[in-house]
């Protein structure tokens, strides 16, 4: 090992652990803020369509379509996305453990669900 190859090695794991510590107190932090957002909107109107599903013994994977109207604060607020779930099935039901959200490709919400 080269001299201060190791001390550099641990000066970005110490950084990379105290970034990660940030984050996770601001997640936190905002946490609440944000939990009180969402119980402050109210859906208008909510399409799903399914566009791929895989399900093994414990494990379902999902990707929908998913396009909704909300209103929050007095406005509405339009949004359309391709939501993929992973689920698990665990204690006797399935429960969703991740999501992934990405805007849905150019086009697919002017077509309808």
């Amino acid at each position: 090992m080269q001299p201060g190859h190791g001390s550099a090695a641990g000066a970005r794991s110490s950084r990379l652990r105290a970034d990660r510590l940030a984050l996770d107190r601001r997640v936190h932090d905002g946490a609440e803020d944000w939990l009180e957002a969402i119980q402050r909107r109210d859906v208008d109107a909510i399409e799903i369509e399914i566009r791929d599903a895989t399900v093994l013994d414990q494990v379902m994977v999902g990707t929908v379509l998913a396009k909704w109207r909300v209103k929050y604060l007095g406005r509405i607020i339009e949004d359309c996305v391709l939501l993929t779930d992973v689920w698990v099935f665990d204690e006797g039901r399935w429960q969703a453990v991740r999501r992934h959200s990405t805007p849905a490709p150019a086009g697919e919400c002017a077509k309808g669900s």
